[in-house]
């Protein structure tokens, strides 16, 4: 898992280095980010390597345009039934158009460079003007929306409706992908969790047998070893959290002697503490665990005037340039603080550390 510009996870000093077979989750509150980072890795995986015009080959170097992608398939297991693959193409096409601007201010950079060496070798007056006509090879808008189209048919969306169906989708999935062309890098799970409720009803209606959920949860970690196996495919998960913020490391004996400090003036969003109540087979099943949530907005007393909210220049900026909080949960790093870390996502560039 790659981000851009900095080291893949912004960890400091951890670095991930992921290998195939991995399984990762990401958990949280709601709008914490954990499905943005979900499609923030999408466009990159599922993008050709380099795009050539029609007429052109792989020879002709000149006239490449290196995409960068990795031109794999993504199988994603869309349990909250909200995936958006109009979202998607967007961060494609941004994601293109900023690399075509990018060629070009580089290119023309260098292209200026060699014409000045040139003229000031041969005693030339001015340089001559670039000819922009020259990036007209370039893919045009069009061309970047067949590009888009071409890549998000490597994505391969399932929605499961209950947990027997994404039990049943889960012990599929071998052979699924062994019948399909495409290269499968991720296998995204979002959110692992989203039968939660539902089950818990079920559960309650047959009179309340544990058992049973903790069958189900072996049963998907058994169908998941058998896809990893098989495909050597790295497993991404998202979940969220069901409970209040659990401090440690000596957090709560601080707010404990200092009422002066909240959870909202806590330097970190005091969600990267929620615990993780999933069944022990699930938690020892997932090598890296990161909580994520978003920037805390300021809080107001309640006698506050709508106006000066609204007025607030520092919130409004919080909006419209949010960032994220991460923790990684396991494996374990020591020190707390190390193991807190921020990051934003944008449609041009993906995931950003800080």
């Amino acid at each position: 898992m790659n981000l851009s510009p900095k080291p893949a996870t912004g960890i400091k000093p951890y670095s991930l280095g992921l290998s195939f077979v991995d399984v990762i989750e990401f958990y949280g509150p709601a709008c914490g980010g954990k499905s943005s980072i979900l499609y923030s890795l999408i466009p990159k995986t599922i993008l050709p390597r380099i795009w050539v015009r029609d007429g052109g080959t792989l020879y002709d170097e000149e006239k490449q345009f290196y995409i960068g992608g990795a031109d794999n398939g993504i199988i994603l297991i869309d349990l909250d039934g909200r995936f958006d693959m109009r979202r998607v193409y967007r961060l494609i096409v941004a994601n293109l158009r900023k690399k075509i601007q990018e060629f070009i201010c580089e290119d023309t950079k260098e292209r200026e460079r060699t014409n000045d060496d040139y003229n000031s070798r041969t005693n030339m007056g001015s340089s001559m003007p670039i000819d922009m006509h020259y990036y007209d090879w370039l893919p045009t808008e069009e061309e970047i929306s067949q590009i888009a189209c071409l890549a998000l048919q490597r994505v391969h969306v399932f929605q499961p409706n209950s947990s027997l169906e994404f039990l049943a989708t889960l012990q599929s999935l071998p052979e699924y992908m062994l019948e399909n062309d495409d290269e499968f890098k991720y296998l995204m799970i979002d959110s692992i969790m989203a039968f939660y409720w539902q089950d818990k009803s079920e559960e309650m209606g047959n009179g309340g047998n544990a058992a049973t959920s903790l069958s189900y949860a072996s049963s998907v970690v058994r169908a998941l070893r058998q896809v990893i196996k098989e495909s050597s495919v790295v497993t991404i998960t998202t979940n969220w959290a069901l409970t209040l913020p659990e401090f440690n490391n000596g957090i709560n004996e601080t707010m404990s002697n200092n009422p002066i400090i909240t959870t909202t003036s806590l330097p970190f969003p005091s969600e990267l503490f929620y615990r993780d109540i999933s069944p022990r087979v699930w938690q020892e099943f997932v090598k890296y665990r990161f909580v994520v949530a978003k920037q805390p907005l300021p809080q107001y007393p309640v006698s506050i005037h709508p106006t000066k909210v609204v007025c607030d220049q520092a919130r409004m900026e919080i909006l419209r340039n949010t960032w994220f909080s991460g923790r990684i949960v396991t494996p374990i790093c020591g020190n707390i603080n190390l193991n807190i870390f921020t990051f934003k996502i944008t449609e041009e560039d993906g995931i950003l550390s800080e």
